[in-house]
């Protein structure tokens, strides 16, 4: 598989054949190196590299706010904050900012999540099921948040919808999984 710069790639599968898993370890790539290379004009040192997993990575008993504040103080290039907050104000959660995100649905916790994941700046972004939870219009509002970004940053997705033409390319694993 060879991924481009600015690109959007679907990453399709049966359940357990390793979707996940290869995401994971191109997370962890060092782990990897003899398995994982990349070419001459990416360098991806991990901070560059940013993950939306099925653990979405929030604190519970923080604030959505206070978790997006948080996940921005750690970021080594985050982008603008006025960007976090256009994105909020777009997924209309801006009335939930001093809400803990345990009393979020699942659907505005997926929306909080993808913002945490894109407030590194990465060169790429890996997002395992990013529409998990989302209804029909909160998906458009990602796939256009995803085709901003993919302007600036490579992004590979694991996906189990049949949609093609969003993606700028699809990857299919076949077969037993990775081990």
């Amino acid at each position: 598989m060879k991924l481009s710069q600015n690109k959007r790639y679907a990453l399709r599968g049966e359940n357990g054949a390793g979707k996940s898993t290869l995401l994971r370890c191109i997370l962890n790539f060092r782990n990897f190196e003899e398995a994982i290379s990349w070419n001459e004009e990416l360098v991806l040192p991990r901070n560059r590299i940013s993950y939306l997993g099925h653990d979405l990575g929030l604190y519970n008993s923080l604030s959505l706010l206070e978790n997006l504040k948080f996940f921005y103080s750690i970021a080594e290039c985050p982008i603008a904050w006025n960007q976090v907050e256009g994105w909020v104000q777009k997924f209309k959660l801006q009335l939930r900012w001093d809400d803990p995100i345990y009393t979020l649905s699942r659907g505005m916790k997926q929306k909080v999540a993808l913002i945490r994941a894109l407030i590194p700046n990465s060169h790429l972004l890996l997002l395992d099921e990013p529409f998990t939870g989302l209804d029909q219009k909160s998906n458009i509002e990602i796939r256009e948040i995803l085709k901003e970004v993919s302007r600036q940053s490579s992004i590979l997705a694991v996906i189990h919808e049949e949609e093609t033409a969003y993606w700028d390319e699809m990857i299919n694993i076949a077969g037993k999984g990775i081990k």
